[in-house]
């Protein structure tokens, strides 16, 4: 017999807090979608431009930033650099439709922990994400042929 008056609960979901910085609004919108209906995700930033990636990452403290190489004011790699020095504990993901050897070297070399090419699926997102807060390094395979992993 059920009783009445309880609620009883699931196993609770670890939640990844994710910013994203992208500065086109319709790409803006859709990862935001993407992340906002993956279980165990929750979005707690939204950056157009580099300067205010910075800002809103100090003061959200999320586990991942996803972000775009290619935005206004402070660059991608320069963001990249300034989070990952005021938060070390944070994990960067790269999102670029521009991938050179040395934009990935950079990337990585300012504290990127992995990068993407914005023509995978929707589902590979997520799984970098994932992959990125458990301490892993994704790559897109573009970029691994890129760089000779």
């Amino acid at each position: 017999m059920a009783r009445t008056g309880y609620t009883v609960r699931e196993e609770t979901a670890i939640l990844t807090t994710v910013m994203l910085v992208e500065d086109n609004q319709l790409m803006r919108e859709l990862l935001s979608y993407v992340v906002d209906q993956e279980p165990g995700l929750e979005l707690v930033a939204v950056a157009e431009d580099g300067d205010a990636a910075v800002e809103l990452g100090m003061l959200t403290r999320p586990q991942v930033v996803v972000m775009d190489v290619n935005i206004p004011g402070r660059d991608g790699v320069e963001a990249t650099r300034a989070l990952c020095r005021g938060l070390p504990e944070v994990r960067v993901l790269i999102l670029s439709v521009s991938c050179s050897r040395r934009l990935v070297r950079l990337a990585f070399a300012a504290g990127a922990c992995g990068y993407l090419v914005k023509d995978g699926s929707h589902h590979q997102l997520v799984d970098a994400i994932r992959s990125a807060a458990a301490g892993g390094s994704p790559l897109a395979p573009l970029v691994r042929r890129l760089v000779g992993e």
